[in-house]
C-alpha cells in the first residue's frame, strides 16, 4: 500500500451547505491505494461526491506518491491514512478575501515525494 496525496483549489457549490460562508480554499487529500492508477481513480470517486468545484489550473494527473515515513506533524495523518484509507483537509478563505492572491499563491508541494532523495 502506497501513500498518495493530491491538492486542488476549490469553491465551495452552490448546493454546497456552507456556500456563504466561505468563499475559495485549498484541498488536501491524502489516500491510500496500491498504484498510481487506482490513487487517481479513487481521487476522482471522492471528488464526485464532495460539494466541490475544483479550479481548473490543476486536475488528478497530480496525485503524487509520498516517501514515508512523513515528518512531524504529517506523521498523524500518515497513521490516520494507513488506518482508515483516507483523510481530507480544507483550508477555506472567508468571503471577500482577495482571490487573485489565492489564486497566485504557490502550491504547498513540500512534502517527499517517492524517489526524492533530500530531507523533507
Amino acid at each position: 500500500m502506497q501513500l498518495y496525496r493530491f491538492c486542488l483549489k476549490v469553491r465551495p457549490a452552490a448546493h454546497h451547505p456552507t456556500f456563504f460562508e466561505w468563499q475559495f480554499g485549498l484541498l488536501k487529500v491524502w489516500l491510500a491505494a496500491e498504484d498510481l492508477e487506482t490513487a487517481q481513480e479513487m481521487a476522482r470517486g471522492i471528488l464526485d461526491r464532495l460539494p466541490y468545484e475544483p479550479l481548473p489550473e490543476r486536475t488528478l494527473t497530480d496525485v503524487n506518491p509520498l516517501r514515508v515515513p512523513l515528518p512531524p506533524p504529517l506523521d498523524a495523518i500518515q497513521a490516520e491514512v494507513l488506518r482508515t484509507g483516507l483523510a481530507l483537509r480544507l483550508e477555506s478563505w472567508q468571503p471577500g478575501a482577495d482571490e487573485n492572491a489565492f489564486e497566485q499563491a504557490a502550491w504547498p508541494d513540500n512534502l517527499p515525494r517517492q524517489g526524492d532523495t533530500g530531507s523533507p
